[in-house]
C-alpha cells in the first residue's frame, strides 16, 4: 500500500503539473492574447465585455483540453513502466496506481466542469456550455439528482477516456518503432476502408439510415414517449467499454518487458 502511494504521489506531481501547464497556455491564448489586443486597439473601455465573450470559448477550450490530457496520461506507458520496474515497482503496483491517479485527474476536471457551468446550472440557459446538461440536464424533476447524474456520467466518460489511453498506451509500449509507425498509418487507412464498407452498404440496402438512427437513438438514451434523453442507458455502455479497456490495459501491462537499447 505505501509502494502504491508513493507512484500515485509521483504520477499526480507529473499529470497536475502538465495540467497546470496546459491551462496556463490555454488562458494566456483564450483570455489574455484577446484582451490584449483590445486594450491596444480600443483602451480599456470595453474591457470587461471582451472578457466576458471569451469566457465560453475559454471553458469550451479547457473542455477539450482535459479531454486530451486525460488520454495522453493515460497514453504515457513505457518510459513510466522502464522507471517503476527499475526501482523495485511490480507491474500490478503500477497499474492500480496509475488507475488510481488518473481518478484523480478526472476528479480535477469534473471539478472544473462544474466551475465552468455555474452559470446554467442557476438557471441561465443562454450561457449553458455543458453537453450533458442540454442533453440530458431535465430527465430528473429534482435538480439535485440532475446534477449528480451529470458528475457520475461526466465522470464515466472521463474515466473511459484514461482507459482508452491505458489500453493503447500499453499497446504501443509492446511494439517497436517500426511497429509502432505501421498502426499510425495503418488506423486512418483501416477507417477509410470501414466507412466506405459502411457507405456501399447503405446504398445497396443492406442497412438502412433508418436503423442507423435508431441505434444512435439508442446510444444516446432516446426514451421516446418520456421526452428527454436517458442518461443510464449511455452511461452503462461507457461502463462497459471502460471495463473492457481497463482489462485489456492490464493484460497487456503484465506483458510489458524492457527493451534493449531504448
Amino acid at each position: 500500500m505505501n509502494k502504491i502511494a508513493a507512484v500515485v504521489k509521483y504520477d499526480l506531481s507529473n499529470y497536475l503539473r502538465l495540467v497546470l501547464i496546459a491551462y496556463a497556455w490555454i488562458i494566456g491564448l483564450m483570455l489574455g492574447v484577446p484582451t490584449i489586443i483590445h486594450v491596444i486597439g480600443k483602451g480599456f473601455t470595453g474591457t470587461a465585455e471582451t472578457i466576458g465573450a471569451q469566457l465560453t470559448t475559454l471553458s469550451f477550450g479547457a473542455i477539450f483540453v482535459n479531454l486530451v490530457l486525460i488520454f495522453y496520461c493515460g497514453f504515457l506507458t513505457y518510459e513510466r513502466f522502464a522507471f517503476l520496474i527499475q526501482n523495485g515497482v511490480s507491474r500490478r503496483t503500477g497499474w492500480i496506481a496509475k488507475l488510481i491517479s488518473l481518478l484523480v485527474l478526472a476528479g480535477v476536471a469534473i471539478i472544473y466542469g462544474l466551475l465552468a457551468n455555474m452559470l446554467s446550472l442557476m438557471g441561465d440557459q443562454s450561457k449553458n456550455v455543458s453537453f450533458y446538461w442540454s442533453l440530458y440536464g431535465h430527465f430528473y424533476k429534482n435538480g439535485v439528482l440532475n446534477i449528480l447524474s451529470m458528475i457520475l456520467t461526466n465522470l464515466i466518460f472521463l474515466l473511459l477516456v484514461a482507459a482508452g489511453g491505458m489500453m493503447l498506451g500499453a499497446l504501443f509500449a509492446l511494439l517497436n518503432r517500426r511497429q509502432q509507425r505501421a498502426i499510425l498509418v495503418g488506423i486512418p487507412l483501416v477507417l477509410i476502408v470501414i466507412f466506405t464498407i459502411i457507405g456501399r452498404m447503405v446504398s445497396e440496402k443492406v442497412i438502412t439510415w433508418e436503423r442507423i438512427d435508431n441505434f444512435i437513438r439508442f446510444v444516446m438514451g432516446d426514451t421516446g414517449p418520456m421526452g428527454h434523453l436517458n442518461p443510464v442507458v449511455p452511461s452503462i455502455i461507457m461502463l462497459v467499454l471502460m471495463l473492457a479497456c481497463l482489462a485489456i490495459s492490464r493484460w497487456l501491462n503484465v506483458r510489458l518487458r524492457l527493451k534493449r537499447g531504448e
